[in-house]
């Protein structure tokens, strides 16, 4: 037990890690003062009955109970006269595990780095002026995103767990409008499949190796990028919806439609092969495209820059971007397109803008190694024999 009647009654200033459990701690000044280095918190009490039970600045770092399992709601018990805990310059981080936060002030002045995933922060006041702050599971109503089952209320937060927890799916169940750069920590990449719902940046980005995706069928869309570098051609292909010009007017049924790509500095017609009224793939007979229902279906297209003009002038420009598409048009989420299909679109594609690259040096080397791993086979079948 520590019992301090004029002091702080832990004080660290240094960098390294204190545990502190099972202890009982009474002081008139500061209960825990630190300004570096890290301690943890796992369980135990902690009073101040003049000032505050935690008081965190500079670089320190303080770990509120232990991440993993469900919380406590009572251990460790943090009680202060002014706040449970005080963060007052927001430089510490406070991460908050298990147990209960209690202050006449307030029970926690500042930012909370992390919580138990999952959960989310509870504060109550209390009838007798008191305020108090435990974990509760995030509901299915708050929840922003869902990581293997957790809910989370920061989109942040579900990439920090996904990437520590080697998950790369994230599903998205409300939109996000950003209000800070979204980060993806040392790991492997993430993708987060939006649905219906959507991830507007505005001032801020998203680091690369966070995938925004519409549904999971487009997280094989890697293997076209390991094709690309193959063959020199962009293979991952994405199949839109084009619903209204630039003016918001919808697309009509007695005007026909040209779509064109930017290629070296030029904007160059783009030809397709018509499924069915409506709905175009790539080709080399049609380029005045027709609607049906107020919407044009364009298959097999590659990232870049578009334009679409109709016989009435009017036009829309759009853009397919490595892993998303500007917020004119739509993706067709009816229709997968198979690999091959789509190095076959991107060919015809590059044919009818002038720009074919074929890869002998590539197609030769595995060319050589199928014919080797031939050779292989064959001596340990002879062997056998």
């Amino acid at each position: 037990n520590i019992n301090s009647s004029s002091n702080t009654g832990i004080y660290n200033s240094g960098t390294g890690t204190i545990n502190i459990s099972n202890v009982q701690l009474i002081s008139s000044s500061n209960g825990i003062n630190t300004s570096s280095g890290t301690i943890n918190v796992i369980s135990g009490t902690y009073t101040s009955s003049t000032a505050s039970a935690i008081n965190a600045s500079g670089s320190a770092i303080v770990n509120i109970g232990e991440k993993g399992g469900v919380p406590s709601q009572t251990i460790p018990s943090i009680t202060g006269k002014t706040y449970g805990v005080y963060n007052g310059s927001n430089n510490a981080k406070i991460n908050f595990y298990d147990g209960i936060i209690t202050g006449e002030t307030g029970s926690l002045y500042g930012t909370v780095n992390e919580v138990e995933p999952g959960y989310r922060e509870d504060r109550k006041d209390l009838e007798d002026g008191a305020h108090t702050d435990t974990l509760i599971i995030v509901g299915e109503t708050e929840r922003v995103a869902v990581v293997n089952n957790v809910n989370f209320m920061s989109l942040q937060a579900a990439v920090n767990y996904a990437v520590a927890s080697n998950i790369s799916n994230i599903t998205l169940y409300k939109s996000v409008t950003l209000d800070s750069n979204l980060i993806k920590p040392t790991g492997i990449d993430v993708y987060i499949i939006t649905g219906s719902n959507t991830v507007t940046t505005g001032d801020y980005t998203i680091d690369s190796g966070i995938h925004i995706v519409t549904d999971e069928s487009e997280i094989g869309a890697s293997l076209g990028k390991f094709l690309s570098n193959i063959f020199g051609s962009d293979t991952s292909t994405n199949d839109i919806v084009i619903y209204q010009m630039e003016d918001g007017s919808k697309l009509e049924s007695n005007k026909t439609y040209k779509v064109y790509k930017l290629e070296d500095n030029e904007y160059k017609i783009i030809k397709f092969e018509e499924e069915e009224i409506g709905e175009y793939t790539l080709g080399k007979d049609e380029e005045n495209l027709r609607t049906v229902k107020g919407r044009i279906m364009l298959n097999g297209l590659s990232k870049g820059q578009y334009k679409v003009v109709g016989s009435d002038n009017k036009e829309l420009d759009f853009e397919i971007y490595e892993d998303g598409l500007s917020s004119n048009i739509r993706r067709n989420t009816g229709k997968s397109a198979k690999v091959i299909s789509n190095v076959i679109a991107t060919l015809i594609l590059q044919m009818r803008t002038g720009q074919v690259r074929i890869p002998y040096v590539p197609i030769i080397l595995i060319m050589i190694v199928l014919i080797l791993f031939g050779i292989v086979i064959i001596s340990r079948k002879k062997k056998e024999a």
